[in-house]
């Protein structure tokens, strides 16, 4: 999880900053579902089964990444696109990689940073038609084709993420949570909590409404199970799984 936090950046993962407390889990949690905080607060007795108060925001999804290989997928996916690239195609393609290079191969210190900096980023992806030199002179193709290559090899262990496993792994971590909390979180908002098996993320918002109040039961229990799941060997496992990634980027 916290290697997907690095690749799709941390906006993916929190509405608004990254929160500080059990409160502003619990509201980040809630607008990440695309619900309101409200639907939590009400006793759970009062309200319909099944009713649940939207944000005008709805639910968040991961927005698209690796904008440059983005750029090649129709040419060599769908046999569509351009195919005839130009100077300024590629420069335009570079200007998109949210990477940039810092040091110098001659030193041996040349490698791709990220660019942390939202003004920073959003200031290169407008900076178009860079072509030339500070004396005006044109790039050479190599000045061209190393900063596409080295930020395309960046994109690669993003494209090789096993999104589709993590998710699995995901909801089955959210079942053993359940289990473990079920007995108490059913005392405290009525069995009526959770309904159905896509209700399963609310399980979190439940947990973490209950310690922004001062109950850190549920969060012990979901600790406990967290920590059960681990040992019993999904710890290893997620190890063997992301040094198959390294080594398909690193093939790429």
């Amino acid at each position: 999880m916290d290697i997907a936090e690095t690749l799709i950046d941390e906006d993916n993962f929190y509405a608004g900053s990254r929160p500080r407390n059990a409160g502003e889990y619990f509201s980040r949690v809630c607008l990440q579902m695309g619900m309101s905080a409200t639907h939590f607060t009400g006793p759970a007795t009062k309200r319909r089964p099944g009713a649940v108060l939207g944000s005008r925001a709805g639910p968040r999804g991961i927005k698209q990444g690796v904008p440059l290989a983005s750029m090649f997928m129709d040419r060599y996916l769908q046999n569509t696109g351009q195919v005839d690239w130009k100077p300024e195609d590629i420069d335009d393609i570079i200007a998109r990689s949210e990477f940039e290079m810092e040091g110098s191969a001659e030193e041996g210190t040349l490698m791709m940073g990220q660019i942390d900096d939202p003004q920073k980023l959003k200031a290169k992806k407008q900076a178009r038609q860079r072509i030339k030199t500070a004396d005006g002179t044109r790039l050479s193709p190599e000045q061209l084709i190393q900063p596409l290559t080295l930020s395309l090899q960046v994109e690669s262990m993003e494209l090789a993420f096993p999104y589709l496993l993590i998710n699995r792994w995901s909801w089955k971590l959210l079942r053993v949570v359940k289990d473990e909390c079920h007995p108490l979180l059913s005392q405290q908002y009525s069995p009526a909590y959770i309904e159905r098996e896509n209700q399963l993320p609310f399980v979190v918002g439940y947990i973490l409404l209950a310690a922004s109040k001062g109950d850190l039961r549920p969060l012990q229990l979901a600790a406990e199970a967290v920590n059960g799941l681990i040992t019993s060997g999904a710890g290893g496992f997620v190890i063997k799984v992301m040094k198959v990634c390294t080594l398909i980027s690193s093939l790429q």
